[in-house]
């Protein structure tokens, strides 16, 4: 996840230095990469509106990890059903094994299976 930042910033001959609240000319929204290189998202009049968005950008992102986890999960089980369709359509016998093993396998969670 991307880490964001606000900052308070002054434009001196065409360059952009972060300085305090009382001294910004306006307030910049940034995102800081695994890396930690910082990059400018946004300028905002005043340091609540660029508050408000990093907060919808925060959110989004924990929405983002919320739905990875679903598709890994449902991934996880697509693959197991297909593992079970394979041994039923080469013939194997299902037996009580078989049948353990699956339903075991429906009731984990993704991190169980490795995932």
């Amino acid at each position: 996840m991307t880490e964001y930042y606000v900052s308070g910033v002054i434009e001196i001959e065409g360059t952009c230095g972060r300085v305090t609240d009382e001294d910004a000319e306006f307030f910049t929204l940034y995102g800081k990469d695994d890396q930690g290189l910082s990059q400018c998202i946004a300028d905002f009049t005043d340091r609540l509106s660029a508050e408000a968005v990093m907060q919808v950008y925060q959110e989004r992102d924990a929405l983002q990890q919320q739905v990875n986890a679903l598709a890994a999960a449902n991934s996880a089980k697509g693959r197991c059903l297909a593992f079970f369709a394979c041994v039923i359509k080469t013939g194997e016998p299902w037996t009580e094994t078989c049948q353990r093993e699956y339903d075991a396998a429906q009731l984990r969670q993704p991190e169980e299976k490795g995932q």
